[in-house]
């Protein structure tokens, strides 16, 4: 699995042409399109398919598997799918995401007599939507707005959006309802207008505005569980409501209740992706070149010339242990350099090409993802086992992907003070002074006092006592409270205070030295 940005799944809507008044197709979004729904669906689409990207489904195959059956129940509070009364209600809850995710071209679908079978087309975009709800209800917000772009009813929905008013509110209402019902076989309002809610309250959450609620124009700001499909309805909340309390005082007795199902399937899958991402980054050092070679034989029989493959050292490390980045990389290379095929020259994939197409900093390091607390995790981890070798490499890493240097010094200060501490004073006197440096004379010069420094503090003995003595004084001062300080210790700053035997018996122990 490779993770994809937001800015992937905008290109990837950027492909298609989504506009309704062509396809005429009214179930480009319904009622169970909810984010929640939608992550669900699309793993057990992905449970269900596994490693066989051409194996195709029905809905009805998906809802039956085994792995759907003991989560869905589970999060949804759904029946079996065996009793005859749920028929209807899982093929709403995995038809319409699927018709869904067909029209936006994640899945294709081939009618077969009266059923629908699906192939899955586009699986990084599913895997994107399997992750988590938030991923979901961004491709949900993108698409939407791509698909209202595309039929020309965003000025429409973006003219509510600033007004916030009845009126604006009725006209966007009316307005979309027209619309189905002209381009579309809805010919029901009511229908229209369920669909309505699943466009609207998206935009207005990823707005902070008001949507809509009950048939009207929210008396609030739609916030994010409103856009969820799982969510408990009064008669759940209060079911077992006492009939002497008041719901608000039920409510703020029972506080909330968290699902066990759901926080078990979100862990479990999170354990899952993660143990996938570290097997693919290993596996990729030992198939690195394999999937270049494979990239490679592609792109020579798309664009019919020769590629000249001289190193991949660079390749390798852009891609930062990333399948698909290592593709995207070879493919960026490449077509760059087919312009000059008519003059005679074949691409070539070397370091210097890399360098020179992909930009020079080749450092995977993102100041806002995991990668940046990895790296300076292995970089104090470093210094604080006593590495100097590896700390300076791990300074390099951070130096070269634009770390910001005055974090990498203060870093330093904190770990001279709880790591060495007393073992070495001078380690706190020298981490300041590089701070101090890194602001007087900045980067680049300032990567050779960090280098300095770093070098100082990984040679340097260690120490925590001073750390943990702190530490441990807190945990005493919460446990004990506010303890009466002891007579003897006291100040005594009047007559009275030392009639009451304020300070009292104190003796300096400090002896001059002459």
């Amino acid at each position: 699995m490779m993770w994809l940005k937001t800015e992937d799944v905008k290109e990837f809507l950027s492909r298609r042409n989504y506009d309704i008044r062509v396809s005429h197709n009214a179930r480009w979004i319904d009622q169970k399109c909810a984010a929640d729904v939608v992550t669900i669906v699309s793993d057990c689409i992905l449970q269900y398919v596994g490693s066989y990207p051409d194996k195709s489904f029905t809905s009805m195959d998906v809802w039956y598997d085994d792995y759907t059956v003991a989560n869905v129940e589970a999060i949804f509070k759904k029946p079996s799918p065996s009793e005859e009364k749920a028929r209807s209600e899982y093929d709403k809850y995995f038809q319409q995401p699927m018709e869904m995710l067909a029209y936006a071209g994640v899945l294709c679908k081939e009618k077969k007599g009266t059923r629908n079978y699906y192939i899955v087309a586009e699986r990084d975009i599913l895997e994107f939507l399997s992750i988590r709800e938030r991923n979901a209800l961004t491709f949900l917000q993108l698409y939407i707005s791509k698909v209202l772009t595309d039929s020309g009813l965003m000025p429409l929905f973006e003219n509510f959006f600033e007004q916030q008013t009845k009126t604006a509110y009725d006209s966007v209402k009316d307005g979309f309802t027209n619309f189905t019902i002209n381009n579309t076989p809805i010919n029901g309002a009511v229908e229209c207008r369920r669909i309505f809610i699943k466009v609207l309250n998206p935009l207005a959450f990823q707005r902070g505005k008001y949507g809509t609620e009950k048939g009207r124009i929210s008396k609030n700001r739609i916030t994010y569980d409103m856009l969820m499909y799982n969510r408990d309805n009064f008669r759940d909340i209060y079911a077992d409501k006492p009939k002497e309390l008041t719901r608000s005082q039920y409510a703020e007795q029972i506080g909330l209740r968290p699902s066990v199902g759901l926080n078990t399937y979100m862990s479990q899958k999170a354990k899952d992706d993660l143990v996938q991402q570290i097997s693919l980054v290993q596996g990729l050092v030992q198939s690195g070149e394999k999937i270049i070679d494979r990239g490679v034989e592609f792109l020579k029989r798309y664009f019919k010339t020769e590629i000249d493959v001289v190193s991949t050292r660079a390749l390798k490390r852009v891609s930062g242990g990333d399948a698909r980045k290592l593709l995207n990389a070879i493919e960026m290379l490449v077509t760059a350099q087919i312009p000059a095929v008519d003059s005679g020259q074949i691409p070539v994939i070397s370091d210097e090409s890399v360098s020179a197409i992909l930009g020079k900093n080749l450092a995977a390091y993102d100041k806002k993802g995991e990668n940046h607390y990895d790296i300076i995790s292995a970089f104090i981890k470093s210094l604080r086992g006593s590495d100097p070798n590896a700390a300076v490499y791990y300074l390099a890493r951070m130096l070269e992907g634009g770390e910001d240097p005055k974090f990498i010094a203060r870093r330093m200060v904190i770990l001279a003070s709880e790591d060495i501490g007393n073992a070495n004073p001078n380690a706190l006197l020298l981490a300041n002074a590089c701070f101090d440096t890194v602001h007087k004379i900045g980067y680049p010069e300032c990567r050779i006092t960090l280098s300095h420094v770093a070098v100082y503090l990984a040679c340097s003995p260690k120490s925590n006592a001073a750390y943990m003595a702190i530490e441990n004084a807190i945990a005493f001062v919460r446990q004990t409270g506010d303890l009466p300080v002891p007579l003897h210790v006291r100040n005594a700053p009047t007559k009275l205070m030392k009639d009451l035997g304020y300070s009292d018996g104190y003796r300096l122990q400090i002896r001059s030295r002459l």
